[in-house]
């Protein structure tokens, strides 16, 4: 539960009215109800809200059940980041109550996506993202681009490219009504796997154009997630445009290893230490 008195005493304290609290944010009634208790907002939209008034989620939220539940989706962003999926479930097991549908559809999605690698049980995963299309009902939000996303992963993994084209190829568009800067963890999980699409596909000049700009986000935002991953493979795209590993390709394969190491990924640490020391720039 949200504590309304809080955000009410702290938005007069601070002098700024309901009206320009709701700003870009929401509007001026969903200030009025959320300052009587008579409405909790979406995560995202509360996140900007009490962002705006200098306060932080444990100052508002009466129930620690709430940041809890955020804590252990957190946690499991990191594990899945870095493919482990045992430990993404096990800490998914230790929430006990989601407080609004915006961490459900996080919770489904990371369950989904974990089970889905776990078990290469790609039936079970085509259930769980549709699962999420449906909870959203056809809005445009971060979860239904990331279950679209996955659904053209999961099609890509059982080699019905066509399917996955058409799951694949709405991403960009969907992107575009998305502010991503308020959901970068998200947008480079996107773009890495929208990356080993095109790359898959041998379209490198489309996958060139998205690493590019997932480097410039990745650069903008000081932020190393999943950057291992997408030097790998700008990595491919060179060795495999060129035909041979050219300076330019193997200044990114050492890079995806060093960010690999710095982030302790230990599958990516594995295929660029391989090549790596194939060629000769790691000792056998």
């Amino acid at each position: 539960m949200i504590d309304g008195q809080k955000i009410k005493d702290t938005r007069k304290k601070l002098g700024i009215s309901q009206q320009d609290l709701a700003k870009g944010i929401t509007t001026q009634g969903t200030i009025s109800l959320l300052e009587r208790n008579s409405t909790s907002p979406r995560g995202d939209i509360l996140a900007k809200i009490i962002a705006r008034l200098g306060l932080k989620l444990e100052d508002v939220v009466v129930d620690n059940e709430v940041l809890t539940a955020q804590r252990f989706l957190d946690e499991a962003d990191k594990f899945s980041m870095n493919n482990e999926y045992d430990r993404a479930l096990e800490t998914l097991d230790k929430i006990d109550k989601l407080s609004d549908n915006e961490q459900e559809a996080h919770y489904l999605f990371l369950k989904t996506n974990a089970k889905m690698w776990k078990t290469r049980d790609f039936e079970d995963a085509l259930f769980g993202f549709n699962r999420i299309l449906q909870m959203r009902n056809k809005q445009v939000d971060i979860f239904t681009v990331l279950a679209t996303c996955e659904l053209g992963v999961v099609y890509l993994e059982r080699k019905e490219n066509d399917k996955a084209s058409f799951y694949f190829e709405q991403v960009p568009g969907l992107l575009e009504n998305i502010n991503l800067d308020d959901y970068v963890f998200w947008a480079l999980f996107i773009w890495k796997n929208l990356t080993l699409y095109y790359y898959r596909m041998m379209d490198f000049d489309k996958c060139a154009e998205i690493l590019a700009q997932a480097e410039e986000f990745s650069n903008r935002h000081f932020t190393p997630v999943f950057i291992d991953s997408l030097y790998y493979t700008n990595a491919l795209v060179l060795h495999d445009k060129n035909g041979e590993w050219t300076k330019d390709g193997i200044k990114y394969l050492l890079k995806s290893w060093a960010f690999a190491t710095f982030t302790d990924n230990k599958e990516n640490i594995k295929k660029s230490s391989e090549i790596l020391t194939e060629i000769g720039y790691l000792p056998k």
